[in-house]
């Protein structure tokens, strides 16, 4: 008799497992089902769960919106380039978050089902190619235009962060960060008598550029300078519109600035190729700095301190009073809500790799 009690009582447990199972499992089921729609960066109207818990941001620049509006705790998948030393400081969570996306459209996509996403975010081309292997929910974050991505453009982008994510509150903050921000360098701008004409080199050669027709353009004239690659069509380029230039161009435009994002200025000082340069001559070759990730890209960080680091080093005298390095501090503090400490400021005016000479091209703070 105890025999068939003790069995009837496991039946039963049994039974209200299975039901539980079955009403948690419907209950999950209804909850993909319910979705809403939005129109992502290139007018699409597209469903997307209702609660979203796991984001796979699949395009480099585009990551960092997620700490920009208070979001990175739903990261589930990112790409390598992303991973920087500072943003390791500042998140040491992200060590644990996979990286399936290694560069445009090379992504690992048995890496990325295992990450199990609600929505996957990127460009246009890393999308397509989801979508081409996976029936994950896409969102495509940047459209090709004839002005590539403009300031307008980046404040949509992490406006539609917010929006997606419930942060719209976050996402309105950085875009008034970045508008006063334009506002100031446009008013300190003013009635320049001369701008200064600057050169901006990729790579190891320091020959590849990217011309008027991408998002580099409008960076360079909020800091009040000219890009002598401006009248170049390069938006066809890889990364947003990267195009390589002869030696005898760069001679012929004799930029008054270069900034590099690779190597030494000295190493630039020194090559007898570039002698002849006025920006060689008068000691204005300056290395590119690195925040949370690089500001030769059309990142949100670089499109409120790139012109704003610019702007200092080609005008240093009118920015007595605002030195770059209480900008930089600024920003991380407000929007990212992060305190720099003088040695993370060092860091990211002078890159890992310089000479002993940094404080040569870089402003002093």
């Amino acid at each position: 008799m105890k025999c068939y009690s003790k069995q009837l009582w496991i039946s039963n447990l049994l039974f209200l497992v299975a039901l539980t199972t079955a009403v948690i499992g419907c209950e999950s089921d209804t909850q993909r089902a319910e979705t809403r729609t939005i129109e992502d960066m290139t007018g699409r109207k597209i469903p997307i769960p209702l609660k979203i818990n796991r984001v796979a941001v699949l395009t480099s620049p585009c990551v960092q919106i997620m700490y920009i509006i208070g979001a990175r705790d739903k990261l589930c998948a990112i790409t390598k380039p992303f991973r920087t030393h500072l943003l390791a400081k500042i998140d040491s969570n992200l060590r644990s978050v996979l990286a399936p996306r290694d560069c445009m459209t090379e992504i690992n996509i048995e890496e990325l089902l295992r990450t199990n996403p609600d929505i996957c975010m990127g460009s246009i081309q890393d999308m397509q190619t989801v979508e081409g292997n996976t029936k994950l929910p896409t969102v495509y974050l940047t459209t090709i235009s004839r002005e590539g991505i403009t300031f307008e453009k980046q404040m949509e982008e992490v406006r539609l962060f917010g929006k997606i994510m419930g942060k719209e509150e976050k996402a309105e903050k950085y875009i008034s960060y970045l508008a006063d921000g334009l506002i100031f360098l446009k008013k300190r701008m003013a009635n320049i008598p001369e701008k200064r004409r600057v050169s901006f080199g990729f790579g190891p050669n320091h020959q590849v550029t990217l011309g008027g027709d991408t998002y580099l353009q409008k960076r360079i004239e909020a800091a009040g300078c000219i890009n002598v690659a401006e009248r170049l069509s390069t938006l066809g380029g890889k990364e947003g519109g990267l195009s390589e230039v002869s030696m005898e161009q760069i001679l012929a435009w004799n930029p008054d600035l270069v900034v590099i994002d690779e190597g030494t200025p000295e190493r630039v000082f020194t090559n007898p190729q570039w002698r002849g340069i006025t920006a060689v001559k008068n000691d204005k070759v300056f290395r590119l700095p690195i925040g949370v990730f690089k500001w030769n890209r059309p990142s949100a960080e670089a499109s409120v301190l790139f012109p704003q680091w610019l702007a200092r080093i080609a005008y240093p005298a009118r920015f007595q009073d605002r030195s770059i390095a209480a900008e930089i501090k600024r920003y991380f503090r407000e929007i990212l809500e992060y305190e720099l400490d003088d040695r993370e400021i060092k860091t990211i005016l002078h890159p890992e790799g310089e000479d002993k000479k940094g404080i040569r091209y870089a402003p002093k703070s």
